[in-house]
């Protein structure tokens, strides 16, 4: 991997930083304000794009890569805005709500969750992108922990697939089982999901109709997959152990679409977490010993 920035004060701005399209970064800084970097031209620095007021909570590219959306306030009194990548006034879509997960979807619509209850939020009449036909899959979770996703007409109650939204489904009254889309595609094509129930866990790489591409599960907790990298043909991640409350001796490491292992990517005390560019072969992720956001590029034979 080589390097291309740091960021010390700027973390990833959860699940799906990476925009769609392109290589550009959405980060969170000092005092919540919210920030895009462009990875291809890195030297340029971050822009900040909208600083709301209050925590920022969650933060979701449009489906062509142009505008954020975000949901910003205490936890009873949050507002839904969305604003252009490049900077400039926010549109408010909704107020005064406990919003519980927030996430743009391929369809066009923003999808809030405010307690048990799911909305649809038409996008802001100034964004110009087109969404897709339907509306992301529900998902379908076996007895065994095996997922199925069903793309035509999501039901009232029923869980969808929106890259970092976790989702409870229950199979049965006491044994929820809890749905984790780490990374999806955003064709579709591929998503990293993490599911778990009781004391048992799996991180499957499945297809657009959750056929399993690629069990993790083998890895146990030594390897917590992240990210979805190559166009879906391999997944990035770390391991390291968990150790008096924090991580130690993380190194970023990769796994093929055969499940086998490359050589880590980077060193002892790399980095967490690590999410993967939709171009450029770019990764970011957070070193854990100084907390900065790095930013590096993935060449084959680099030194780690």
């Amino acid at each position: 991997m080589i390097s291309i920035a740091a960021y010390d004060t700027l973390g990833l701005a959860g699940a799906g930083a990476w925009s769609p399209r392109g290589a550009r970064l959405a980060l969170i800084g000092p005092e919540d304000r919210v920030y895009v970097v462009d990875a291809e031209h890195a030297e340029r620095g971050p822009r900040r794009v909208c600083a709301p007021a209050g925590p920022v909570r969650w933060v979701s590219w449009s489906p062509d890569g142009t505008w954020l959306s975000l949901t910003a306030g205490p936890d009873s009194d949050q507002v839904a805005l969305a604003m252009p990548a490049e900077g400039g006034a926010a549109d408010t879509l909704l107020r005064h709500a406990a919003i519980r997960a927030s996430a743009w979807g391929r369809d066009g619509r923003i999808y809030c969750w405010i307690g048990a209850h799911r909305r649809a939020l038409d996008p802001p009449a100034r964004w110009t992108g087109a969404g897709g036909a339907s509306a992301p899959p529900a998902i379908e979770v076996t007895d065994s922990l095996e997922v199925r996703l069903r793309s035509w007409n999501p039901g009232p109650g029923e869980e969808l697939l929106l890259t970092g939204v976790t989702v409870t489904i229950r199979i049965d009254r006491d044994h929820p089982v809890t749905v984790r889309p780490m990374d999806v595609l955003p064709d579709g094509s591929r998503a990293l999901i993490g599911l778990a129930r009781d004391s048992t866990a799996r991180w499957l790489l499945v297809d657009g109709d959750g056929r399993t591409r690629l069990d993790l599960r083998h890895a146990g907790l030594a390897f917590q997959p992240t990210g979805i990298g190559g166009g879906g043909a391999w997944v990035a991640g770390f391991t390291g152990r968990w150790l008096g409350g924090a991580w130690r001796d993380a190194r970023i490491v990769i796994a093929d679409g055969a499940g086998r292992w490359t050589a880590p990517i980077a060193g002892a005390a790399s980095g967490l977490g690590p999410q993967c560019a939709r171009a450029g072969g770019f990764i970011a992720f957070l070193e854990p010993i100084s907390g900065a956001t790095r930013v590096g590029r993935i060449v084959a034979g680099a030194a780690p």
